[in-house]
């Protein structure tokens, strides 16, 4: 703004003293630049200069330590006056325009990648020029610059807005917000909410109006698995339902957060909130195949003709390594079964096959694997190696 706006010096002398004032160990190394830039200009501005003199001249320089710098009381009176144009009483009370902020929300005609992004810079200029706070705003004009150091004021540009909006505004905003959460491919955007929503949960403001279960299910299809499990806590504590803790048990699994997961079947055991079946299959996400086998085997001579009761048994025995027993089932069940349940079961006995050694019997199973998976390729490479068909393989 110096060297190409020379409209916006006023602006510009007054960011650079508020950035020197309250973060002067970070601006020290853009204190040649400036003054470069100072006399290419002609701008002669007293209050900069002595504070960039006091920083280059003390290392240690911090404004909130009195000891650093009690010897230069003509600097204390200027940077104390500096305050009072900044955030004291001669400052009059800004209103922020309602209708601006309501337009940069607007998510319509938002389609491709470019557009969000564009979406979202916009809107993180506007309410940073709509802010209520004068620090906020005068960050505006290096925002419009260097977009990234926009993107570091989003939460807080955003906070000082919502406070002023009525509670009909806020719905719109969070609608809006919405949309931008159920955007596909374009993790950095849906992160950048999700961070927003998550720095006002930790102010004294009235949160966004999303359901809980709403943002876990936005943070893992971005996979913030953590967020996606802080936001199923907070649901579990509204709403205690079989879904919930279903999701708890498989977000602690995926964060190896064993113990939890357990003591979530525990809960949900205890107070009677699952059936046998879904119990059986939390086991399994769990790894505790003994205790999913014990359960099976107790189910099964109720129920010998449920096949899904059957594939579970078999899906334990193989976990285990139980070879002999994991093919006597199959032996006597393979050919009972058709359909998408065949094809399970064939995966299961071509592992078990070459578990056993038994490659014979491995052609078997693979006719009833698909060619274009994974374990379809796998299994036929084998067989046309025990064949001797190596080109072939």
């Amino acid at each position: 703004a110096l060297d190409t706006k020379p409209g916006l010096h006023s602006q510009a002398l007054t960011l650079l003293n508020t950035l020197f004032e309250y973060t002067p160990v970070k601006m020290k190394i853009f204190i040649p630049i400036i003054t470069l830039s100072l006399q290419r200009n002609k701008i002669n501005s007293p209050e900069l200069e002595l504070l960039m003199s006091l920083i280059t001249n003390t290392p240690s320089y911090q404004l909130n330590q009195e000891s650093c710098y009690k010897k230069e009381q003509s600097i204390i009176a200027l940077l104390q006056q500096r305050k009072k144009d900044i955030v004291g009483e001669s400052v009059a009370p800004f209103t922020a325009n309602r209708a601006n902020i309501m337009k940069a929300f607007q998510t319509t005609q938002r389609v491709y990648r470019e557009d969000w992004t564009d979406w979202l810079n916009r809107l993180t200029l506007e309410i940073i020029k709509e802010s209520p706070s004068v620090i906020i705003r005068f960050c505006g004009i290096v925002s419009q610059t260097y977009p990234p150091f926009g993107r570091c004021l989003l939460n807080f540009a955003f906070f000082s807005c919502w406070r002023e909006l009525n509670y009909k505004d806020r719905q719109i905003l969070t609608n809006c917000l919405l949309n931008a959460l159920e955007l596909h491919d374009m993790n950095d955007i849906v992160f950048s909410i999700l961070n927003l929503i998550e720095f006002l949960e930790h102010t004294q403001c009235e949160r966004l109006l999303i359901k809980y279960n709403q943002l876990a299910k936005y943070a893992f299809n971005v996979s913030a698995y953590v967020k996606s499990l802080r936001y199923t806590e907070e649901s579990l504590r509204i709403c205690i339902n079989v879904d919930v803790l279903q999701s708890l048990i498989s977000l602690n699994t995926l964060l190896n957060n064993d113990d939890a997961a357990q003591g979530a079947l525990v809960y949900a055991t205890k107070y009677n909130l699952v059936d046998l079946t879904v119990q059986q299959r939390w086991l399994e996400k769990l790894h505790d195949w003994d205790k999913a086998l014990e359960l099976y085997e107790k189910k099964l001579p109720q129920k010998p003709n449920d096949i899904e009761l059957l594939l579970g048994k078999m899906r334990c025995l193989e976990a285990l390594c139980e070879w002999k027993q994991l093919d006597t089932i199959l032996r006597d069940n393979f050919e009972k079964t058709e359909g998408s349940h065949r094809e399970q079961i064939s995966q299961i006995g071509a592992r078990c096959s070459v578990g056993l050694g038994k490659w014979e019997h491995l052609q078997k199973y693979v006719d009833f694997i698909p060619h274009e998976t994974l374990d379809g390729c796998l299994y036929r490479a084998i067989c046309n190696i025990y064949t001797d068909s190596c080109a072939k393989a």
